[in-house]
């Protein structure tokens, strides 16, 4: 159906709606209004009746005129009735009234059924005026009844009331109504209107108006119909056609969108959206242009780019090489082009870099490490970035780089990590796995062996007399005397300063006391140092494996029991492991009982040490597990945590330590002067390693509702040790929600910046190792300093801790880092401490 043809049928129903409204209206209106003109009849009526009944008798009364058989009729009731009876031979509209009574006087009064219904409505009723109903009579015609009440009135009482009170003409004339008192109903005033006459001149000018209306609703609709014709099909009619033109790609139509209805809204529509494909028309040219400019420009960049790049197909056949990649296997590019990827690699390396095209393909991260063979048959190590795309059969794009300096740096690390600078010795982390490869040898052959921890007396004094410099020739010269006086698989390393620690074999108790007695010969033989002969003595521990312990971590603790022995002995002493020192290892396990006690009985606190930044003010701190034992007081961390990581108690005791702490950050938010600090929270490696870790601490951040970019989880090196994908996981996880993470010890353990790199950290912590001989061990400085560097070059913060003297901080900050923890700002101390040392500290800074 045509949009014009609705458009008119809309309108005729609208129209037809509206004027059945409208005549219906008018219809009840007129009907309404013969009520109001029947009732406005009778209501004159009643007025001019009861009007002349007052005045009537009031002036019966004044005139004196005794009242008998003869002027009875005067009484206005007689009157009235006489009135009524003769009015229809004046008035022919068939109006009449009455006085009427439920007790009358005179029959022609007598009140019919309805006026008696009347009568009984308003003595239930007292207070209403009138009644009106519409009623029928015998004959079918309609009427309408209007009934006012007459009440008695004081002057009524003369000829109602009390019977021997009236006067002798009443009393002779009548037998009853008599007895009413003031306020009684005495009877109606009813009045007649007939209706029909009325109610047929009213639909007479029913009728009349409606003619007119109807022609003035045809009107209304022809005007009607033609306007919306002119306003809304037309312009619809205009609209389709413009899109007809739009569709055959006339991009330049528009219509006319002037006024500011709804269609010239449409309009303007149309038009926006015809301007936006024009646009859009111009813009994919445009694109198309830039398109092939930026195939130039990726070309450019590939052919410049310091690292190689390859395109392959799904099968590994090189598509494309760019200049860096030739350059770096040595083949040509015509070469390269009908090489695959395979042929690349190095033996070793081929069956790893087809498993990782494979993940790749499968959507994996494609980010490797593997080796590549050049042309001339040099192996070169890689780092390869590939990704995987299945437009035109399967493509894969990769950057390779070179890291072979990378590696070399990374080699340079782990020496730095795990041998001393000075001596090339192993250091303590080294020793321990050193020390375990060969115990297990002892115990396949059934042997003995000693573990030896050896102390230099009074090292210390040739620093202070002769200066680092000697110091370090005569530790360089005692390793070369030591190496001499040793088998071939006994181990000898230097965990620091003037210590050095020995596992010897192949001996028994007895043998093992002469090996330390040709080592104490060795020391004390004078060594030529800056043209002077230095003797030394020496304080040795010694523990014999199996019976002074299992492993290596219980004979280096009983060989430094022994050790701490031979120190208080006095100079040039040895001791031996022994029972009473077995006792000691006693009570040790008696502190690891009462540890287990500890968590539920409430004994741990915690101490908070302040993290500054350089120019001291507080940024922070790191949270400290405290034991406070009802017998033994307060138990440093050195004492009981390596027994809670052995034991399992680290877990329940790391959950309440980060609970503690993130509660206090809640209630710190609240105070404006600590709102912003963060919390350094130490997570040991079995307590990351958990399977539900971060359900764990997201658990915890939405119970505290704590900001999570205030709370820093310490992870060691450790973690590196195991699964090293599930650690960054979880970390990312974490890091997510706005946890921060910070490297401790970093530069002591087993980094890897293969690892290293994949790890979102926020900061690198520089362990108090190497803080506290910064300013006299170059080894140390270079590590931190190393440290800085490569913080800095990943973006990330580096923090020192350690930190005790003034000469320390300012060295670190000439190494260029600039955030510090030790004892030169704060001891750990209780939380009300801090809370009263850190926006003091702010305050000064």
């Amino acid at each position: 159906m045509k949009l014009q043809r609705k458009i008119w049928l809309s309108c005729g129903a609208v129209v037809a709606v509206v004027m059945a409204i409208d005549l219906g209206v008018g219809y009840r209106d007129v009907q309404a209004s013969v009520h109001a003109l029947a009732s406005e009849d009778a209501r004159i009526v009643q007025s001019l009746l009861m009007a002349t009944r007052r005045i009537y008798h009031q002036q019966f009364l004044d005139s004196g005129i005794e009242l008998n058989s003869h002027t009875i009729g005067f009484l206005p009731a007689h009157a009235m009735s006489k009135i009524s009876a003769d009015l229809p031979n004046w008035l022919k509209s068939g109006l009449r009234f009455n006085n009427v009574s439920d007790r009358p006087r005179n029959q022609n009064n007598a009140a019919d059924a309805v006026e008696l219904e009347d009568m009984a409505w308003f003595r239930a009723n007292p207070k209403a005026k009138d009644r009106i109903l519409d009623i029928q009579d015998a004959s079918g015609k309609s009427f309408y009844h209007f009934a006012a009440p007459i009440w008695i009135e004081p002057y009524c009482l003369k000829c109602h009331g009390e019977r021997s009170a009236t006067p002798a003409a009443i009393r002779d004339t009548y037998d009853q109504a008599y007895g009413y008192k003031v306020g009684d109903l005495r009877g109606v005033l009813s009045i007649h209107v007939p209706t029909d006459e009325l109610r047929a001149s009213a639909l007479q000018t029913w009728l009349e108006r409606s003619v007119g209306r109807l022609v003035g609703y045809v009107a209304l609709l022809l005007l009607l119909g033609l306007m919306l014709q002119h306003l809304v099909a037309r312009r619809l009619t205009a609209l389709g056609r413009a899109a007809k033109r739009l569709q055959t790609g006339e991009l330049a139509t528009r219509v006319d969108a002037s006024g500011n209805d709804e269609l010239s809204e449409l309009s303007q529509g149309f038009n926006h959206m015809a301007e936006g494909l024009a646009k859009r028309d111009a813009a994919v040219h445009e694109s198309m242009l830039q398109l092939r400019e930026s195939e130039s420009k990726y070309r450019s960049v590939l052919a410049s780019s310091q690292d190689g790049f390859w395109l392959a197909n799904a099968q590994g056949r090189l598509l494309e090489v760019n200049d860096a990649y030739v350059a770096m296997t040595g083949f040509s590019r015509e070469e390269l082009l009908q090489m695959s990827v395979a042929q690349l690699k190095a033996d070793e390396s081929r069956a790893q870099v087809q498993a990782e095209l494979q993940a790749i393909m499968a959507g994996q991260a494609g980010l490797f490490e593997t080796l590549h063979q050049r042309k001339d048959g040099q192996v070169l190590p890689v780092e390869i970035s590939a990704t995987f795309s299945w437009a035109e059969g399967g493509v894969f794009a990769a950057f390779v780089r070179d890291i072979s300096k990378r590696q070399e740096a990374d080699a340079r690390i782990r020496q730095l990590n795990f041998f001393d600078g000075l001596t090339g010795l192993p250091n303590r982390v080294l020793f321990t796995d050193r020390a375990t490869q060969a115990l297990r040898q002892v115990q396949a052959r059934g042997e003995a062996a000693a573990l030896v921890c050896l102390d230099l007396d009074h090292f210390g004094h040739i620093n202070d007399s002769l200066g680092h410099q000697a110091g370090d020739q005569m530790l360089v010269l005692l390793t070369e005397r030591f190496h001499s006086l040793l088998g071939p698989d006994d181990l000898l390393a230097r965990p620091g300063g003037d210590e050095f620690l020995f596992l010897l074999t192949h001996l028994d108790e007895a043998q093992a006391q002469a090996a330390v007695n040709s080592l104490i010969q060795g020391v004390a033989k004078p060594l030529r140092v800056m043209d002077k002969d230095i003797a030394m003595t020496v304080s040795v521990g010694v523990a014999i494996y199996p019976q002074d312990g299992p492993d290596v971590d219980a004979l280096l603790r009983a060989a430094d029991t022994a050790n701490h022995s031979a120190k208080q002995a006095g100079l040039n002493s040895v001791r031996f492991f022994t029972a009473e020192m077995r006792q000691s290892v006693t009570l040790q396990l008696a502190l690891e009982a009462d540890l287990r006690d500890a968590l539920v009985r409430h004994e741990f606190v915690l101490y908070y040490q302040a993290q500054v930044n350089d120019a001291g003010a507080v940024l922070g701190a790191e949270v400290l597990v405290r034991w406070q034992h009802p017998k033994r007081g307060l138990v440093p961390p050195a004492d009981f945590i390596p027994l809670a990581e052995a034991n399992g108690l680290i877990l329940p005791l790391g959950q309440w330590v980060l609970e503690t702490a993130c509660w206090q950050l809640a209630r710190w938010a609240d105070v404006p002067a600590l709102a912003g600090l963060t919390l350094a929270v130490n997570v040991s490696a079995k307590q990351f390693q958990l399977p539900d870790f971060v359900a764990r601490v997201v658990a915890v951040l939405e119970l505290t509702g704590i900001n999570p970019q205030r709370l820093k989880l310490e992870l060691t090196e450790s973690l590196l040790v195991s699964d090293v994908q599930d650690t960054i996981d979880k970390m990312r996880a974490l890091k997510k929600l706005g946890v921060q993470f910070s490297l401790d010890d970093f530069g002591t353990g087993y980094s890897s910046l293969a690892y290293l790199k994949r790890l979102p950290l926020d900061q690198l912590k520089i362990d108090q190792g190497f803080v506290r001989d910064i300013l006299l061990d170059p080894d140390d400085a270079a590590i931190a300093h190393t440290i800085v560097v490569l913080a800095r070059a990943m973006g990330l913060a580096v923090i020192a801790e350690g930190v005790e003297t003034v000469a320390q901080r300012d060295r670190l900050l000439a190494l260029g880092c600039q955030h510090f923890q030790g004892y030169l700002f704060s001891k750990p101390v209780p939380l009300a401490d801090f809370e009263a040392l850190a926006p003091t500290k702010n305050k000064k800074e």
